[in-house]
């Protein structure tokens, strides 16, 4: 018998299955069995799994248009932590943090408009001190590099 699940399942299904699996089990826990209709939690949730695939994608794609510009902007340096080896003597781009960070903070914009118009006042103020928080931070971590 195999030690490890991975040995069994190829790592790919076994990835694959921990992304589904919640985001399935969130589907059914926000829909409304008593009910004919869809529950506003599940439209919430929906659209923020809608959102959360697009994201992804459009990092996906922007990470290496962005690496390109860093690299010549000469926002890239030596991976010190690889001295000695062929990959140390690459050039690493610094600031590539920017590029999901940014993203996260555009559909949380888009977010917070769904959540002060749909979910209320208070939630709103939470979610947008979270957000302010977060862009803080990802200022920060884009001067730490710059």
């Amino acid at each position: 018998l195999p030690l490890f699940l991975s040995e069994m399942i190829p790592i790919t299904y076994t990835v694959a299955i921990s992304f589904i699996l919640p985001i399935a089990l969130g589907f059914y826990a926000f829909y409304d069995k008593e009910q004919s209709f869809v529950s506003n939690n599940f439209i919430t949730y929906s659209l923020l799994v809608i959102g959360s695939c697009f994201a992804y994608k459009l990092v996906d794609k922007l990470i290496p248009l962005i690496k390109e510009i860093t690299r010549k902007a000469g926002l890239s340096g030596k991976d010190i932590n690889k001295k000695g080896t062929k990959e140390g003597e690459k050039d690493v781009p610094e600031s590539l943090g920017i590029v999901p960070g940014t993203i996260f903070i555009l559909f949380n914009m888009a977010a917070l408009a769904y959540t002060k118009f749909y979910l209320g006042q208070t939630l709103f103020i939470e979610h947008l001190s979270a957000v302010l928080s977060i862009n803080f931070c990802v200022f920060l971590g884009f001067s730490d590099d710059v």
